[in-house]
């Protein structure tokens, strides 16, 4: 920053003024790094804005201006990021250049821009992702499919999505995305989907996705009270890249003692399958003299606030949809994760106009409202959704030890204000909808029905009549819109409710819950 600034005040005719040697593009780059250095987020998403409007083919700052975009909750930017720079890449096509390198990542991520919003630019957006899908999957498959899974969202489509993210002809895309926990990411979303699909049909399929996309990483690093040393389980394989060919081979080697005794344990060969417990177990403790290597250091990260903001998504809708408790060990291990993440240092290396330091998830409005649900200390702050999310977790007692940390019970009158509250936030949020519509949605039907207050059951209906107005295919919203009217006293509209979300699910003949 202080040479940026100090190059931007010099005389422009000076030959050492780095402005005068460096292109625009160039130049605006390290306006936008010096920005993201001192996590003026906002500045450099005007920054990157800007930059495609001169040079609409910069794929790289397109996809930074994608991420900043979701970090801040903005949908609307995301949208003008991708519709920058539409155009150019439109023209490549129709010139015959839709084979040159990189062409359909830079269709992705406009698909994906267009798609952020909603509704408005689905059907482009479907048609962007869907060629990039067919003609070059190995390098857009995460992208394409991450566009396709707002544009099935958005419409209701859960079978689509559910497809297309963790069926047998979609996964694929999605596994080899792993670089900063994206397919972790996709993954989530999918087992979202196969629960809108199916319900209850799906708890151990839902499970597994969970336990092998987050629940493991929770366990290499420091979440997991592990007694194994951070390199040790910094070098551990993930749990769906670990192969059994190695087991065996390893087996077969000590049985015959081809290369002298070891009593080294095979990586993975007695890991526990249940998220619940700490996934330690098979870990090279004698590994420690072996020097990094640069996958370990590109690859090995620990859990990202977006990791954790996902994580915390999913676990809530399988609370609500009646897999898991509360007092869950993932629940636990959540909010230590959250806890260990906002208290380290890099965390609060920066100062507020008053000389305190602030927490970089105040720049990450989703991501700071996920971790209200469990911390409290977030709830201290004068963020109004803050306080109310970190009072709703308190009521729904996630990751609280049930009667350890404190005795207060809630009447109904406090299940029907929070309600309300909730539903003021689900008005005001301008995040990406794919995030933040079933989050609140479902968040405010849930707790409208533990209030048993008609008032606040009606405003449940209403979100649903809504949700059902702009997709009409989700079995999900159709079972949770029968849940709502069967409070009310409307059984047979419910069980019509009930009949059409099995229809749009497996069929007749299926279960849902």
């Amino acid at each position: 920053r202080a040479i940026i600034d100090e190059h931007t005040k010099s005389n422009i005719g000076d030959d050492n003024n780095l402005k005068n040697r460096l292109t625009q593009r160039e130049w605006m780059h390290l306006k936008i790094l010096a920005n993201l250095v001192e996590d003026k987020r906002r500045e450099a998403l005007i920054d990157i804005m800007a930059l495609l409007h001169v040079c609409p083919g910069d794929a790289l700052a397109m996809h930074c201006g994608l991420e900043l975009a979701h970090s801040l909750g903005d949908a609307r930017a995301a949208m003008k990021v991708g519709g920058n720079a539409a155009a150019y890449w439109t023209e490549r096509s129709q010139l015959g250049l839709m084979h040159a390198p990189g062409y359909f990542i830079g269709s992705s991520m406009i698909a994906l821009g267009l798609s952020s919003v909603g509704g408005m630019g689905n059907a482009v957006a479907e048609r962007l992702a869907v060629v990039a899908l067919n003609k070059d999957a190995d390098h857009t498959g995460g992208l394409a499919s991450y566009a396709l899974a707002h544009v099935f969202e958005s419409e209701g489509r859960s079978s689509e999505g559910n497809s297309a993210l963790v069926g047998p002809d979609g996964v694929g895309n999605v596994e080899g995305c792993g670089y900063l926990f994206f397919d972790s990411k996709l993954m989530g979303i999918g087992a979202r989907f196969a629960l809108d699909r199916d319900g209850l049909d799906v708890k151990k399929t839902v499970t597994r996705v969970y336990d092998s996309s987050f629940s493991r990483v929770l366990s290499y690093h420091y979440v997991a009270d592990s007694p194994h040393s951070a390199r040790s389980i910094l070098k551990r394989v993930p749990g769906n890249e670990r192969s059994g060919m190695r087991g065996v081979a390893n087996t077969i080697m000590g049985k015959f003692n081809l290369f002298g005794s070891s009593t080294t344990p095979v990586e993975g060969s007695q890991e526990d399958d249940s998220g619940d417990k700490s996934s330690t177990k098979g870990v090279d403790t004698n590994s420690s003299s072996e020097p990094y290597s640069t996958e370990d250091v590109l690859t090995w990260l620990p859990p990202t606030p977006q990791l954790l903001t996902d994580a915390t998504l999913l676990l809530l809708r399988m609370t609500i949809s009646g897999f898991i408790n509360g007092d869950d060990n993932r629940w636990h291990a959540l909010r230590r994760a959250w806890k260990v993440l906002i208290e380290s240092p890099d965390m609060s290396q920066f100062k507020d106009e008053f000389g305190g330091p602030v927490s970089m998830l105040k720049s990450m409005p989703l991501a700071y409202a996920a971790s209200s649900l469990l911390l409290e200390e977030s709830g201290e702050s004068t963020n109004q959704t803050n306080q109310i999310l970190s009072l709703c977790g308190k009521m729904m007692r996630l990751g609280r030890l049930a009667r350890d940390e404190y005795d207060e019970t809630f009447d109904d009158g406090a299940w029907q204000d929070m309600a309300r509250n909730i539903y003021q936030l689900e008005q005001s949020t301008g995040a990406w909808d794919l995030d933040t519509r079933a989050f609140f949605e479902r968040l405010i039907c849930h707790v409208a029905c533990m209030s048993d207050d008609y008032d606040t059951i009606c405003l449940a209906r209403a979100v649903c009549s809504e949700s059902i107005t702009l997709r009409s295919n989700s079995p999900e919203i159709w079972w949770r819109y029968g849940v709502v009217l069967d409070k009310l006293g409307d059984h047979e509209a419910a069980e019509n409710a009930r009949s059409t979300s099995i229809s749009l699910g497996r069929g007749e003949g299926g279960k849902f819950g």
